[in-house]
């Protein structure tokens, strides 16, 4: 197995790894220490990878990953026992679409975690939900808690990412990343009662369009997840899915490369079952073509002038009904305003480059 959690013997001459723990997780976000029981919490992501194909399944033997290819989880790792605790449990597979209720009961994108200095009680910052999940501690380390609406706290601005517990003065304070502030929250009451936003040079079409990957609430019918549940933080989770769609067509391969090719017999169409492929990057989509790892999301039906690489993003739509389990796809309007804001996504600068991306007398020679 692949280890996840490794304990360094920070005290030792050389620090050393005394202790690992494998199957924690596939994506981990964050740990907390309880501070009776020395227990570790670790929130973070499973991917279903093992299932396959996306769409609804009319036509395949098997049920699609649609509606049910993640698992949000918090994961105590106790007297040597790795326990993974699904923050959902009360979703079923057999309903991937979901309803009000399932949605409301549901937390996803589980990142930073406060407890209190009892040791008794536990607060998750919920990106995708715009919640903070209150957990009796007992309950969750021998998975008995049942997700109920009235154990989550409403967080205003949306992607609640930070949290610093005042257990004296009962507050708890979290920073919410779609709009930059930090929202005050009473602990007794379980409620915000008071927001205070930071400077934030971002447009406004960058603050309007951030939602549209991360808010699981919107994004999906069962509310546990979204675009950025694969896509992490607008990057890719380096895994491999099978998202072929048994219940596609065949679609018209615009790509020059076929002409090259047609000598091998290449034909000029994508088959909708495609194989296993890494997840793709949502960042630096601007000025690099058709999209997706094969080039399947084309672009080829523009309007207004937008760029081909607009276009080939608005294709992914689809994905909302045949992945997340969404009733219906994103609006023309909605779908602009993700567009937006993703196509303005960078890799971060080349550390071996100067910031204006020179190169030195050695690398321009290489």
């Amino acid at each position: 197995p692949d280890y996840d959690v490794f304990e360094i013997d920070a005290m030792a001459a050389v620090p050393v790894v005394s202790k690992q723990h494998a199957h924690v997780g596939n994506a981990l976000f964050n740990i907390a220490v309880n501070p009776k029981s020395g227990a570790l919490y670790v929130s973070n992501l499973e991917a279903r990878n093992e299932l396959r194909f996306e769409g609804h399944g009319e036509r395949s033997d098997v049920q699609t990953l649609r509606g049910r290819f993640i698992e949000n989880r918090i994961t105590v790792i106790k007297d040597g026992a790795v326990l993974p605790r699904d923050l959902n449990p009360h979703l079923d597979d057999s309903r991937p679409d979901g309803n009000a209720d399932d949605n409301a009961r549901s937390l996803a994108l589980p990142l930073q975690m406060a407890l209190n200095p009892e040791g008794d009680t536990l607060y998750l910052a919920a990106f995708g939900s715009a919640k903070i999940g209150v957990f009796n501690v007992a309950e969750l380390e021998n998975g008995s808690f049942t997700p109920d609406p009235a154990d989550h706290i409403e967080v205003s601005g949306g992607g609640p990412s930070g949290l610093v517990l005042d257990a004296e003065g009962q507050r708890l304070f979290v920073l919410t990343r779609c709009d930059n502030s930090i929202a005050v929250i009473d602990t007794r009451r379980r409620e915000e009662t008071a927001r205070v936003a930071m400077y934030n040079p971002e447009p406004d079409f960058i603050v309007n369009g951030r939602p549209f990957l991360y808010d699981a609430r919107y994004c999906s019918g069962r509310g546990d997840s979204a675009c950025a549940s694969c896509h992490l933080f607008g990057d890719t989770d380096g895994i491999a899915w099978n998202l072929g769609n048994p219940d596609g067509s065949w679609t018209y391969n615009t790509r020059d490369y076929v002409n090259f090719f047609s000598r091998m017999n290449a034909l000029r169409i994508h088959h909708p079952l495609k194989g296993p492929m890494l997840t793709q990057s949502l960042r630096g989509l601007e000025f690099q073509g058709p999209q997706h790892w094969r080039g399947d999301r084309t672009g080829s039906y523009r309007v207004d002038g937008e760029s081909l690489e607009r276009a080939a993003f608005k294709e992914f739509r689809i994905a909302f009904p045949d992945l997340l389990g969404r009733a219906q796809e994103p609006t023309e309007a909605e779908i602009n305003a993700f567009a937006d804001f993703v196509l303005q996504l960078r890799y971060p600068p080349n550390p071996n480059r100067n910031l204006d991306n020179s190169l030195n007398p050695a690398q321009a020679q290489a």
